[in-house]
């Protein structure tokens, strides 16, 4: 018995200690998943969240666009609102983008601060594709 209590232990504590929680930065929706694109040696990170239709994605849209600016120092950004659909920033670390799709929100990150036109022209390519 006292064997099968400390495999047990040391089963919980590998489990903790090597299982990958994926970082979430959309705190809001049902989580889709994560999907990461590497361009012209820069990495990509993509984020997606879904809601429960057309409606709830926008009002999801709105509420996620603070948390995205609060994710690091603001250099630059583009917005649209009256397109309802994108936010460009180029923080102090990195570049974002958050995309409305339909019924999802995505979130594409870069792993180092790019110009907002060479970002957008970069994951152009990628940034709507599924993640499945």
């Amino acid at each position: 018995m006292f064997w099968v209590l400390v495999l047990l232990a040391l089963g919980l504590m590998g489990w903790l200690v090597f299982s990958k929680k994926t970082k979430r930065h959309l705190p809001l929706g049902r989580w889709v998943g994560q999907a990461v694109w590497v361009q012209d040696g820069v990495c990509y990170t993509v984020e997606e969240v879904a809601f429960d239709d057309y409606q709830g994605a926008i009002h999801g849209y709105f509420r996620l666009v603070p948390v995205v600016l609060a994710l690091g120092q603001v250099c630059e950004e583009r917005y649209d609102f009256f397109d309802f659909y994108s936010v460009a920033v180029r923080f102090e670390s990195h570049s974002a983008r958050l995309l409305r799709l339909v019924d999802k929100v995505r979130l594409v990150q870069s792993d180092r601060p790019m110009d907002l036109e060479e970002f957008e022209r970069q994951i152009s390519t990628f940034a709507y594709l599924s993640l499945k």
